[in-house]
C-alpha cells in the first residue's frame, strides 16, 4: 500500500465497531481518525493499489517490529502453518444432504395404485376421513400431498398412473412416410442406400426396425403367367383335393403316391475351396485345363414322402435314388494318361428328351420297383415333372 502521506498505522479489528469512543478514550489518534478510508467509495486520490512496486522504506517505517512484511514472491514459512487452525468439515454429509434436496422421487405406477387402493379402502363414500392421508402417507414413506395429488387425479381422470412414459428423455425420429414411398426401390435395398436417401444415420433406421415402424421384404421374383397359365394352375391346385363330396371342408390328397422327379446341373469343381490339413500334411494340387470353362455335370433326383408306422418309426425313407447323366466311351487314340481303348466317363453336355425317356426307362422305373413298400405295389404311382422342356408326357 502505497500513500502519498504519512498516516499512523492503526490496529482496526473489523469484528467490532469502530466509532468516536475510540477517539475520546485516547485509545486512537485524533488525526488518524481522520484520515480512515471511506470504503464505501472507489479507492481514488491519496490511495493507490499497486502489487507490483516494492515497499519504500517510509513503508518500512509505518510499520512495527511486530508485523512483518507479506512477501507475495515467497511460500509461507512453517510458522504461518503453526498458526492455521484447521476444521473438519464432513463433505460427504454436505454433499448427500444436497443431494437428498433435489432428488424428488418418481413413484412406480404399481405403487401409485397401491397407494390408491388403500385409500379407496379407507374412504366412506368416496370421502377420507381426516387423519387417513397422514397416515397412508407414513406407511408408504411419501409426502402428505403426494397421497393428495394421487387421490386427485384418480378422482379427475379415473387414472393414477404418472405421464413421464413417453414424455420424457429423447423423442424417436419420425420419418415422413410420403417422402419414404418416393424413394426407388433401387435405393432402399440396403440400410446404408436407405440412409443415404433419407439422410438418417444407419443406427436410427434400425432403431425403427425393431420398433416396426419399417420392415424387412425378401422379394422374389414371380413367372409372368397368362389367362390360360392360371387356369391351368387352378385345375392342377383343385384335382390335388379328395374327392369325399364335402365342399365346406376340404382335404388334400396325402400325396404318398407321388414321386417328384427334377434335374439339377453341378460343376465338377471350384476355383477355390477350404481343406482342413494337419501340419505336415502337403497342400493338395488341382489342376485343370481351364479354371474359366469348368465342366459340369447333371443330376437326376427322385423322391416320394416318407412313411411312418403308428410307432413313428421310419418304414420308407421316400428316397428312391439320384443319378448323373454321364455316358461311357472309349479312347480313340493313346496318350500320356491313357492307352486306346480305355473307358472313360463323360458328362452328357445335352440333355435331350430322348435322353430323359431313356433313364426313366432304365434308372428311375427299376428304382421304383425295388424300393417301393410292398403294401402299396397295388395302388397307381404318378411321376410329377415341372415344365422343363426335356421332361416327357
Amino acid at each position: 500500500m502505497a500513500s502519498k502521506h504519512k498516516q499512523p498505522l492503526l490496529e482496526i479489528d473489523l469484528n467490532i465497531e469502530f466509532t468516536q469512543a475510540h477517539v475520546e478514550d485516547g485509545s486512537t489518534p485524533k488525526e488518524a481518525y481522520n484520515h480512515l478510508p471511506d470504503l464505501n467509495i472507489d479507492a481514488a486520490g491519496d490511495f493507490i493499489l499497486d502489487l507490483n512496486v516494492i515497499p519504500s522504506s517510509s513503508m518500512h517505517e509505518m510499520l512495527t517490529p511486530t508485523q512483518p512484511l507479506l512477501d507475495l514472491n515467497q511460500e509461507p514459512s512453517t510458522l504461518c502453518e503453526d498458526n492455521i487452525e484447521y476444521v473438519d468439515v464432513d463433505t460427504e454429509n454436505i454433499i448427500g444432504e444436497a443431494e437428498n434436496q433435489h432428488n424428488i422421487q418418481t413413484l412406480s405406477n404399481e405403487k401409485r395404485r397401491a397407494i390408491y387402493h388403500t385409500l379407496l379402502e379407507k374412504s366412506d363414500n368416496g370421502k377420507l376421513k381426516k387423519g387417513v392421508t397422514n397416515m397412508v402417507a407414513s406407511s408408504f414413506s411419501v409426502s402428505m400431498r403426494t397421497v393428495q395429488r394421487i387421490w386427485k387425479q384418480a378422482k379427475d381422470f379415473g387414472d393414477v398412473n404418472h405421464r413421464k412414459t413417453g414424455n420424457c428423455g429423447r423423442k424417436r425420429v419420425q420419418i415422413d412416410y410420403d417422402r419414404f414411398r418416393e424413394i426407388p426401390l433401387a435405393e432402399r435395398t440396403t440400410l446404408s442406400s436407405l440412409s443415404n436417401a433419407l439422410k438418417i444415420s444407419q443406427s436410427t433406421l434400425s432403431k425403427l426396425r425393431k420398433l416396426g415402424d419399417i420392415r424387412h421384404h425378401s422379394n422374389a421374383i414371380k413367372p409372368f403367367l397368362k389367362e390360360e397359365n392360371k387356369i391351368a394352375r387352378l385345375r392342377f391346385c383343385l384335382s390335388m383335393l379328395e374327392h369325399d363330396g364335402t365342399t365346406h371342408d376340404p382335404v388334400f390328397k396325402s400325396m404318398h403316391n407321388i414321386i417328384h422327379v427334377d434335374e439339377k446341373w453341378f460343376y465338377m469343381t471350384k476355383k477355390s475351396t477350404k481343406y482342413y490339413l494337419v501340419p505336415d500334411e502337403e497342400d493338395p494340387h488341382r489342376t485343370i485345363q481351364s479354371k474359366n470353362f469348368i465342366g459340369k455335370i447333371m443330376f437326376l433326383v427322385a423322391l416320394a414322402r416318407p412313411r411312418f408306422d403308428p410307432q413313428g418309426n421310419e418304414v420308407f425313407s421316400g428316397k428312391i435314388g439320384v443319378w448323373p447323366f454321364v455316358t461311357q466311351e472309349s479312347a480313340k487314340r493313346t496318350s500320356a494318361n491313357r492307352v486306346v481303348g480305355t473307358l472313360q466317363t463323360k458328362p452328357i453336355t445335352s440333355v435331350t428328351r430322348e435322353v430323359t425317356r431313356s433313364f426313366f426307362i432304365e434308372k428311375l422305373i427299376p428304382a421304383i420297383k425295388a424300393k417301393w413298400p410292398r403294401d402299396d405295389l397295388r395302388n397307381p404311382i404318378f411321376v410329377q415333372q415341372d415344365n422343363a422342356r426335356p421332361h416327357i408326357d
